[in-house]
């Protein structure tokens, strides 16, 4: 997986880092790591998230992407 950083307003003292969350074993079994995504308080289960593993702050993808401001009609 390429290194994709994002600077994001909820975690401003390091840009978080998109990391792969699971690993595949020899033996053909799927290491998870758990984690809590601070941005929606629910286990990332997805493969991936933007993380910061010197603070051990984490949010899934979708939640470190959604737009700081929307529109409402």
């Amino acid at each position: 997986m390429e290194e994709k950083q994002l600077n994001h307003f909820s975690h401003e003292e390091h840009p978080l880092i998109l990391s792969e969350l699971q690993k595949k074993k020899d033996n053909g079994s799927i290491d998870q790591k758990l984690v809590v995504c601070y941005g929606c308080q629910e286990q990332t289960l997805d493969p991936a998230a933007y993380c910061c593993f010197a603070c051990d702050f984490f949010l899934h993808k979708k939640c470190a992407e959604l737009p700081q401001q929307i529109t409402h009609p």
